[in-house]
């Protein structure tokens, strides 16, 4: 995903493509949450438009309206009952086969707009945990963001510091011919097996009438979200987001959930108000209410994670005081000579800051996942890092979109380690430096803006900024030291 953000939040202005492996880094207060939490709305909204439901209308004056229900979009506070119509006349029907290919197109274009008027005020609101006009930068009257969603389709949205929104979809130009040939197969056999001017319906070998222009709005939805249609349905592109802070979200993980699920049957009638929580902390813990203890498809990596860098393993034991959850319980590979069960509470801030990210690699992270993790260096030792680093590389190697942010250079370092060995691994648990994209959020005039830092085929980062300032300084004040131990 191509991503070009002006004026949000501390962001003045940054542009960053993802790749397999995505690093986002910077000082504090740059507004590198203010990214990936965009990323993760925006990644959210590409899996959602793939996944309408239709309803057909035909009317007497020869027009047909295709009604289309995103029921997933409706639970973010949407009404059920609001439809995006697309309206088709006998007459488009009968058009040349490209210029009605053209016309569906266009009247998509038109109808997704309609829909991400009203869906991304909610979708933003609901993850940043803000208003929609809070969300501007205090030096400007809006922000804009601008993203791929696909090769055939940018979508570009302004938010107000009134807190309004204006969506444009665009279908690229260069890609234009591609989709509407590719269209025209799928609108050529509709025109072809029409059983009347006045009927949608097909005839099918099996007696059964489908209409096949549904179908055919399916596959032009897939194309511009850039989303698989049945991967989509099979839940395989999960994504993930790990915010910073595990550590204390952890900790108070048992006494928060216990006392939402105590206090979910009286609220109501006893006057009680719900506390407000941040977007990405009710994530995190929604996310460990899912575990359930059992391996999934990158268990081996998740095996590496646990022997290499936590210790040990983490695993999920039933709570007899509240069955709803279960505890969280750390087990070291050696404890002396004897085995031992840590409560998470009381585990060491590392296996705290990782029992997060383990759970989801052992269960939930599959191909195609996009997994986000926010500063995963935070309270592990710079060995520790690096052995991190080779975990998140070995995901990302494996079809697993990883995206992160971080203060730290060692991670950012045994990454670019890591793609000077590519060639002499054969790409076993690498990636190549063509499929890592590093981005520094630095200050600028207004807000932050971002720099691409390419990592060289041979993996030797010079110059790296920001960390390697504070190295010389810290360097410059030992020889200044010794000097002035010298001289006296």
């Amino acid at each position: 995903m191509r991503l070009h953000i002006e004026n949000l939040g501390p962001v003045k202005e940054a542009s960053i493509e993802t790749k397999p492996f995505t690093i986002i880094i910077g000082k504090n207060n740059q507004g590198k949450s203010y990214c990936v939490e965009l990323l993760f709305s925006l990644l959210q909204l590409r899996r959602a438009l793939v996944s309408p439901a239709f309803s057909f209308d035909q009317h007497k004056n020869g027009t047909f309206d295709l009604d289309l229900f995103w029921f997933g979009i409706s639970r973010m506070r949407l009404q059920r009952e609001k439809s995006y119509t697309i309206n088709l006349t006998q007459s488009d029907l009968r058009s040349p086969v490209e210029e009605l290919a053209e016309k569906i197109i266009n009247k998509t274009f038109s109808c997704l707009e309609n829909l991400l008027e009203s869906y991304l005020p909610f979708l933003l609101e609901e993850r940043f945990g803000m208003k929609l006009g809070t969300l501007v930068n205090i030096n400007s009257s809006s922000a804009i963001i601008t993203f791929d969603s696909s090769k055939y389709m940018s979508i570009s949205f302004t938010i107000s510091n009134e807190g309004k929104i204006k969506v444009k979809t665009l279908c690229k130009q260069d890609a234009l011919p591609e989709l509407r040939q590719s269209l025209s197969r799928k609108v050529e056999k509709i025109q072809k097996q029409l059983v009347a001017p006045s009927q949608l319906r097909l005839r099918t070998r099996e007696g059964r009438e489908p209409y096949i222009l549904f179908d055919t709005i399916f596959e032009l939805l897939e194309k511009l979200s850039g989303v698989p249609r049945m991967s989509a349905a099979r839940d395989e592109l999960e994504i993930i987001y790990i915010p910073a802070g595990r550590a204390g979200l952890l900790e108070g993980y048992y006494s928060v959930a216990s006392a939402y699920f105590s206090l979910a049957t009286v609220a109501l009638p006893r006057g009680v108000s719900m506390p407000a929580m941040p977007p990405a902390a009710s994530a995190f813990y929604n996310l460990l209410m899912e575990f359930a203890g059992k391996s999934g498809k990158m268990s081996e990596v998740a095996s590496e994670l646990a022997k290499d860098v936590l210790g040990g393993e983490i695993v999920l034991e039933l709570d007899n005081r509240q069955p709803a959850l279960k505890k969280i319980i750390y087990k070291p590979f050696m404890f002396g000579q004897k085995s031992a069960d840590i409560d998470i509470i009381h585990a060491g801030s590392m296996v705290k800051e990782l029992a997060g990210l383990y759970l989801a690699v052992r269960e939930k992270i599959a191909q195609g996942t996009q997994l986000i993790v926010e500063e995963p260096e935070a309270h592990l030792h710079p060995s520790a890092q690096r052995r991190l680093a080779r975990v998140l590389m070995l995901l990302a190697s494996k079809d697993v979109g990883v995206t992160i942010t971080t203060h730290s250079d060692i991670i950012l370092r045994e990454v670019a380690h890591l793609i000077g060995h590519y060639k002499n691994s054969k790409g076993k648990g690498i990636l190549p430096s063509t499929q890592v994209s590093v981005f520094l959020l630095k200050e600028g005039e207004n807000g932050s803006i971002s720099e691409e830092l390419k990592i060289p085929p041979s993996g030797v980062l010079e110059g790296l900024p920001t960390f390697d300032e504070v190295i010389m300084q810290l360097y410059q004040e030992e020889i200044d030291l010794e000097s002035g131990s010298s001289k006296e």
